[in-house]
């Protein structure tokens, strides 16, 4: 015997899908106007700025796109790989000692290097930049590297400590009695283990990394070593601005994130569903 549903039960199914429609539509409608609006050329956005107008221009646009910010997009990769490469080394070191060591005084270090995710990043950003300046790093990569691991360090710890933790530590105690160092087992057993949590954490370092512009627009002016957020800002504040290039440029710039998350996706879901998540 099937119980059918009640006409309540219908109108709240009809108004909750209802509303998964209308949600749809509203996060994916920029993302359809920024693609039709990468295939016309100055006189069809003139005419007809959010219609289809043939003949679209995708080799003209996204060809004069794609070598402006060609040069701007690997100096951005170079500094993300190498900026969340030694964040989560660095932090991921931290968070095994904080995790299956004991010592005087852990858990005050602990929560009192947690407190500092209470201080918005734009209140140091004038201190980050005495600092680059001080250190004579202004308009190079370093200037962006460092702050970027720096930035990233105490979250990466609090995920990743709590992680560690989950982890079953029989294992551990077993590969130490056979004479396993302390680091041996944090490169052989922890990281391997924590792949999961590595691979999110990475992905929302490359995320803020990718999309920052203020931090490279204070420290770079050598146009050599502008970021693709520079590059694209340039090519929307020029004189006269073609909004087909500039919204190829935004495609472009968006197709390496998107291809990461879609190749990432099951990794990102396991760590943002792991044990990492629980205090």
């Amino acid at each position: 015997m099937t119980l059918l549903p009640t006409r309540k039960q219908l109108r709240s199914d009809w108004m909750f899908y209802l509303f998964l429609i209308v949600a749809t539509v509203i996060t994916f409608a920029p993302i359809v106007l920024m693609l039709n609006i990468s295939t016309k050329n100055s006189a069809q956005f003139a005419v007809n700025p959010l219609g289809l107008t043939r003949p679209f221009h995708l080799q003209t646009n996204y060809g004069f796109a794609a070598k402006l910010i060609l040069r701007p997009a690997l100096n951005t990769l170079l500094v993300a790989v190498t900026s969340i490469s030694l964040s989560i080394f660095i932090s991921s070191l931290a968070a095994y000692i904080f995790a299956l060591f004991d010592f005087p005084g852990r858990d005050v270090l602990f929560w009192s290097l947690t407190a500092l995710l209470m201080v918005p990043t734009i209140l140091t950003l004038v201190p980050r930049y005495l600092i680059i300046v001080e250190l004579n790093l202004i308009n190079t990569y370093w200037a962006l590297i460092l702050p970027y691991v720096a930035q990233r360090q105490v979250f990466n710890i609090f995920v990743m400590r709590t992680f560690f933790r989950s982890l079953p530590k029989e294992i551990m105690e077993a590969a130490r009695m056979d004479g396993a160092s302390n680091f041996r087992i944090y490169w052989s057993m922890v990281l391997p283990l924590s792949r999961p949590i590595i691979a999110t954490l990475a992905l929302l370092d490359l995320l803020i990394i990718w999309n920052d512009f203020v931090w490279p627009l204070v420290t770079l002016d050598n146009p050599d070593l502008r970021t693709l957020t520079l590059a694209l800002y340039q090519l929307a504040s020029s004189g006269g601005a073609q909004w087909g290039i500039m919204m190829a440029g935004y495609v472009l710039a968006s197709l390496p994130l998107l291809l990461l998350f879609i190749i990432f996706t099951r990794p990102f879901i396991e760590g943002m569903t792991s044990g990492a998540i629980k205090l």
